[in-house]
């Protein structure tokens, strides 16, 4: 039913993904299987944002985590995707505020608890991929590429030669900081060393992996299903 009505690539730059990683996915099922439940949602925030809600009790949403594979997001629109209309979620999706807004000072009730100044600030804050290629958006002229690596290993090409991407090949166009489109690619990098190594990843040195790299050794196909 969900593939019937989500955007298309053209529109949203997000390839369908399995396991719930697509966000509009989760909504959709959600709201089909727990309608009474969802009806009395008050609004609808990003990961990042609702921690930020509960520290501060303001409610946000921002671009880079609408716009990371969540079919919510229309990166050469700066909109919400038809999906959120289609669904008439519009209504209830928070304001979307620039990462670097101070939403607030932390709650009273937080301060209190924790010990913290009671002026702590609170920002909107990003999308951890995202994080990194900040740093590069403000210092680094175009073009260049960026590789954040962890579980996932995003590549994020910024001012490059425009190609079409291929979803079958989980490539995807994320939104960076400054509400402008990435186009990236991805794979589970993290998950494939650890799985490799079974867990045992100290001991390992840069000259270890100058020599897997000379000797151009790969493993085909990927043990972790679903990426790449």
């Amino acid at each position: 039913d969900y593939d019937a009505i989500r955007p298309a690539f053209a529109e949203t730059g997000t390839p369908r993904l399995p396991v719930g990683l697509n966000l509009g996915a989760q909504f959709f099922w959600q709201q089909r299987n727990f309608p009474a439940e969802f009806a009395e949602a008050a609004a609808i925030l990003m990961y990042p944002q609702y921690w930020a809600f509960r520290l501060t009790g303001v409610a946000a949403n921002e671009v880079t985590s609408l716009g990371c594979h969540t079919d919510l997001w229309s990166p050469w629109k700066a909109d919400f995707s038809s999906l959120v209309d289609r669904m008439q979620w519009r209504g209830l999706m928070a304001p979307v505020r620039p990462a670097k807004d101070r939403l607030g000072p932390i709650l009273p009730a937080l301060a209190k608890g924790t010990g913290l100044d009671p002026q702590t600030p609170v920002f909107c804050g990003l999308h951890d991929s995202n994080a990194s290629l900040l740093p590069h958006l403000l210092s680094d002229r175009p073009p260049f590429s960026v590789v954040s690596t962890g579980t996932w290993v995003v590549s994020m090409a910024v001012g490059g030669n425009k190609i079409a991407l291929d979803p079958a090949r989980d490539t995807l166009v994320n939104v960076n900081a400054l509400g402008d489109p990435v186009p990236s690619a991805r794979f589970m990098g993290g998950r494939e060393f650890s799985r490799l190594t079974e867990g045992q990843s100290e001991g390992w040195t840069e000259e270890d992996a100058a020599t897997v790299l000379a000797g151009k050794t790969s493993l085909l196909p990927s043990t972790q299903q679903g990426s790449g």
